[in-house]
């Protein structure tokens, strides 16, 4: 009985210790992504203030 507990146990934390990689994999890569847009609005937003000051 107590063996049935631990292998459960153990899946479990598996399990959640794959969640939490993937989570934290797609928080990386939802941060990264708002930098690269942030970046190129950034760049579209100075190309655009030239264009129209000119």
């Amino acid at each position: 009985m107590q063996a049935g507990f631990k292998t459960h146990e153990e899946n479990l934390k598996n399990v959640m210790q794959t969640l939490s990689l993937k989570y934290n994999n797609g928080h990386d890569s939802y941060n990264h992504l708002l930098q690269v847009l942030s970046g190129m609005i950034d760049v579209l937003l100075s190309t655009d203030k030239s264009f129209f000051q000119s």
